[in-house]
C-alpha cells in the first residue's frame, strides 16, 4: 500500500523547518497504525515528534484511505 501526505502536512512540516527525509519516516508510521487499527476503523490517528528549536514538539496527524482507493492512505495534518 502506498501512502501520499496531503498538502497541510507539507504545510506544517515546512512551517517547522523538518527535514526530507522526515516525511518518510510519517509515511511509516501511517503504514504501521493503519495495519494495527480496528476492522471497523475508517481512520486513525498518529502522533509524530516533530524536531524544534526549543524542546519537543509533537503533532497528531489522521490517516485514512484516499477517497475510494484501497491501494492508497492519505495522511493530513
Amino acid at each position: 500500500m502506498k501512502v501520499t501526505l496531503h498538502n497541510s502536512c507539507y504545510a506544517f512540516l515546512a512551517q517547522h523547518h523538518s527535514p526530507e527525509a522526515f516525511i518518510e519516516d510519517i509515511q511509516t508510521q501511517a503504514l504501521e497504525a493503519w495495519e494495527k487499527r480496528g476492522k471497523d476503523e475508517n481512520s486513525t490517528r498518529i502522533i509524530v515528534n516533530i524536531p524544534s528549536e526549543h524542546g519537543q514538539l509533537y503533532h497528531f496527524f489522521t490517516v485514512s484511505l484516499y477517497g475510494n482507493r484501497k491501494d492508497l492512505l492519505s495522511v493530513k495534518a
